[in-house]
């Protein structure tokens, strides 16, 4: 092979491929082939498959270079491989050709000339159908980058691929990279002679995965029927949801009324024993109705018109939490710290209730003591946004990490009348329809910590925490909680 004088060289129409052994060598390839594209006002796609799109943004970055100027005008996009060459979870010669044509002219739309991609190949080993026929696949691309102005680069991992594939592989490409250097590819075989392996293809091979396409479009047009049924059937439930909270909530309201009303008329004239009935039977009464809209709440989460996202201040909405629950925290003598918190954004009530439920259960769980919390957020480089919630209560032991979240799960195995068991259960559904996570660990020297984190929520300015905070907390400070300082807002 003859090594190209410079990257200069690299010109429109041209096909490498790029033999790499690890992710230090993967950089040295694509980093200087995308970044002269975007330089040279290029449309830039990179397709990850084994990597993430963290991984190429910061191998990107390397030396200063602007990669958000280019994420923000549209020069540069990131997809999966699942979106593209294995759409509808296989493999099609025509169809990523097709796709190749939509991309081109779509760049030109938005006011490019040239289309250049970086594409990780790892994608042809998943064994779906049609990523067999790889190096033909390669060598009608060759012919489609001559006639179109394209330039892509094809990555292979060198430990992952046969090392019969990868001879294949570099007949089909004219141009060879490895590592930082461009070699010129002398066993270059033309698209109009190339034959992989120098055989006729298996026909029987290429039949057999035409019938596995067909069962997997059949397959995947049943999956879609039950997904239209499942949208009804969730839709049937939300109405019956709907329905029951209509209808068993007036009539909880009647009973719980009448039997209030028969305490005041009645009490001490049935003698005591009449009084306690009717007393656990107002309780009981109460604590239904509120498991009735525990219930919807939980139900209801994600469904449209009840999940409204906009920019909410957290330190407003902790404000505004801490006045709602004033009598409970002034009855428990709670201290409750927090620092300053970001705007981001979320749905409004489910932020409201994360905070609430989390707070009511640090000052419920307290352990006979005053009641001590405090509250902060972080960010990660990557605008991961994570809350923590500190308690000194009784702790939870980390063998029920799971169980917390489940429906009217009591760790303690006690029936406490002011609770239904569903808090920590919505909180889970909340993050699980962002896409988020939520867990605890214990605190030191006691007490419990709990995380919400809400995945890439856009640019948050550092300037909304304070100084004390780090990137996105797996542990926190041991905190003073004798120190009687709050903050209100």
């Amino acid at each position: 092979m003859q090594k190209l004088k410079s990257l200069s060289e690299f010109e429109t129409h041209d096909h490498p491929c790029s033999v790499y052994a690890d992710n230090e060598e993967l950089k040295q390839g694509f980093v200087p082939f995308l970044q002269s594209g975007l330089l040279a006002g290029e449309r830039c796609i990179y397709f990850i498959d084994e990597n993430k799109r963290e991984f190429v943004l910061d191998a990107l970055r390397e030396n200063n270079f602007d990669v958000d100027h280019y994420l923000d005008n549209g020069a540069l996009l990131i997809t999966h491989t699942r979106d593209a060459h294995l759409l509808e979870e296989y493999f099609g010669e025509n169809k990523m050709l097709d796709f190749w044509t939509l991309s081109l002219n779509q760049a030109r739309q938005a006011g490019f000339d040239t289309l250049r991609a970086a594409v990780e190949m790892t994608w042809a080993l998943s064994e779906l159908p049609g990523c067999e026929l790889l190096a033909p696949y390669e060598t009608r691309l060759n012919r489609f980058t001559d006639s179109n102005p394209v330039v892509v680069l094809c990555q292979y991992n060198r430990t992952k691929f046969s090392p019969e594939k990868i001879k294949a592989i570099i007949h089909a490409h004219p141009i060879v990279v490895v590592k930082d250097q461009f070699l010129q590819n002398t066993q270059f075989v033309p698209s109009q002679a190339f034959e992989e392996d120098n055989i006729v293809h298996d026909i029987d091979a290429i039949i057999e995965n035409l019938r596995l396409i067909r069962r997997l479009e059949e397959a995947n047009r049943a999956n879609q029927s039950q997904k239209l049924q499942c949208v009804g059937l969730y839709n049937e439930i939300e109405n019956l949801a709907s329905l029951l909270s209509r209808e068993l909530q007036p009539a909880m309201g009647m009973i719980e009324s009448q039997l209030r009303l028969l305490a005041v008329r009645y009490h001490e004239k049935l003698g005591p024993d009449a009084d306690e009935f009717i007393e656990k039977s107002v309780e009981a009464s109460n604590k239904a109705s509120r498991m009735v809209d525990d219930l919807w709440n939980y139900a209801h989460i994600g469904f449209p018109g009840h999940s409204d996202v906009e920019e909410v201040d957290a330190n407003a909405i902790l404000k505004g939490v801490l006045d709602f629950m004033e009598p409970q925290i002034e009855h428990s003598g709670a201290l409750i710290q927090y620092d300053t918190l970001p705007t981001f954004p979320i749905v409004k009530s489910h932020f409201i209730y994360l905070f609430t439920a989390l707070i009511d259960n640090a000052i419920r769980y307290a352990g006979g003591k005053r009641p001590v919390l405090h509250i902060s957020a972080a960010k990660s480089a990557h605008n991961e946004l994570t809350f923590c919630v500190v308690d000194n209560g009784k702790g939870i032991d980390t063998m029920y990490s799971q169980d917390v979240f489940k429906p009217f799960q009591r760790i303690d195995g006690k029936i406490d009348e002011n609770s239904t068991g569903m808090g920590l259960t919505i909180c889970k559904r909340i993050m699980d329809h962002y896409g988020g996570r939520i867990w605890f660990e214990p605190a030191a020297p006691v007490g419990s910590i709990f995380y919400f984190s809400l995945p890439s929520v856009g640019a948050i300015d550092d300037t909304a925490f304070s100084d004390t905070l780090t990137d996105t907390p797996l542990h926190v400070p041991h905190y003073n909680f004798s120190d009687e300082r709050s903050k209100a807002g």
